[in-house]
């Protein structure tokens, strides 16, 4: 913290006393927007990264556990060049809209797939498509939408309303974390904040099935939640074969964890 930010932390009669989101334009978060090939830092900052995805370049931006590759989902040829960068044919791509709104002129919503997409956990939601945008979840009648879930892509969606936003990694590559994990392949330019990204973690997604979600994928906003089970549930009994390969297994895990 600077010297003026750290004064109002640590003064009991301040009203940012041990206010931990702090922060100020001098230590406080801030943006960078660079060329992915030369790292050059360029001026603009969020409006900038708005403009260029209007003209059909692909952003590698920064989120809470990992970048996403975003491009206009109106724009074709941009689609079409991020599943070619992404070796990703015909496998669908989420979406992040400003609003539930914006989710509502491409498909519909029910009040318990509302419920789910404006959660904290803000998941991906599978929803009935209303309206087809080319390229993007070709030959399904359905398509995933989420929400912005950090400061740095509420300000981009004020901007632009609707991004294609997918994971940022290689086929059967974890999601990348840091900007120095390669992305300069897969995108022009990349957004990024100055607060480190502890863990990896990939958007949830989810389907509403009879009013209550039924999860694809369960990572960010759910784990590590610990998962309930029913009062009434026994464990089932093993043969002395099962149980001794059941023992074998833990031992050959117990010993890589410790290698």
């Amino acid at each position: 913290m600077c010297t003026d930010c750290r004064r109002e932390y640590e003064d009991p009669r301040d009203r940012r006393y041990h206010a931990q989101p702090i922060a100020c334009p001098v230590c406080g978060p801030s943006v960078i927007l660079k060329q992915a090939c030369t790292e050059k830092a360029l001026s603009g900052g969020i409006n900038e990264a708005a403009r260029l995805i209007r003209r059909g370049k692909i952003l590698a931006v920064k989120g809470l556990g990992g970048f996403h590759l975003v491009c206009d989902p109106k724009n074709a040829s941009a689609v079409r060049r991020l599943r070619r960068l992404k070796e990703r044919k015909t496998k669908p791509l989420a979406l992040m809209a400003r609003d539930v709104a914006t989710v509502k002129k491409f498909a519909f919503v029910s009040p318990g797939e509302r419920r789910e997409l404006l959660s904290p956990s803000r998941p991906i939601v599978l929803l009935r498509k209303k309206k087809d945008i080319p390229g993007v979840a070709p030959n399904l009648d359905e398509i995933g939408f989420m929400l912005p879930y950090t400061p740095l892509h509420h300000l981009l969606l004020e901007r632009l309303g609707l991004i294609v936003a997918t994971s940022s990694n290689r086929k059967d590559a974890p999601i990348a974390k840091d900007e120095s994990e390669g992305l300069s392949p897969l995108c022009d330019y990349v957004l990024m904040h100055n607060r480190p990204i502890e863990t990896r973690a990939d958007d949830s997604v989810i389907k509403v099935v009879d009013g209550r979600p039924l999860f694809l994928r369960r990572a960010r906003g759910y784990v590590p939640h610990p998962q309930r089970v029913p009062a009434s549930s026994k464990p089932t009994r093993r043969s002395s074969r099962s149980r001794g390969a059941q023992g074998h297994r833990f031992h050959l895990q117990e010993r890589l964890r410790r290698d």
